[in-house]
């Protein structure tokens, strides 16, 4: 029996599942939308933003570079490639490592629940040294 697969699954040739397609300058605006993404979401660091933003700007000064002469030859389609992949994968890394940015709102609550933790512990000690000191006193 045959597999049908719903209509609603488009399957072509040319897509993928990541962010390598075959235009080098979508891929370069998804990259760019990934790395806005991830500062918004607090999955990047401000300095691991920068050092992403940095070096996709130099991939688009090498493929300017490349374009000079009107046309980017195989050699340098695939150089420009094979750095978007090796930035793909960077940033794919520092999205999921745990450096995080938080808000002063999200750390300041953090904060508050350690201080009230701290305090319920340090009145809870105090309480168990009074009786503590007590019973001495009794003996």
């Amino acid at each position: 029996m045959p597999v049908q697969y719903s209509e609603r699954y488009d399957y072509r040739w040319d897509d993928r599942w990541d962010d390598r397609a075959q235009n080098i300058n979508e891929r370069e605006a998804r990259i760019r939308a990934r790395i806005q993404r991830g500062v918004q979401d607090g999955r990047l660091t401000g300095r691991e933003a920068r050092e992403l933003n940095r070096d996709l700007a130099s991939i688009e000064a090498r493929e300017h570079t490349y374009m000079v002469d009107g046309r980017l030859s195989y050699r340098e389609d695939a150089d420009l490639k094979r750095h978007l992949d090796r930035l793909a994968d960077n940033l794919s890394v520092q999205l999921r490592d745990e450096e995080r940015r938080y808000s002063c709102a999200l750390a300041d609550e953090a904060l508050t629940r350690r201080n009230v933790y701290l305090m319920s512990r340090l009145r809870r000690h105090r309480a168990y040294l009074a009786r503590r000191s007590t019973r001495r006193r009794q003996r």
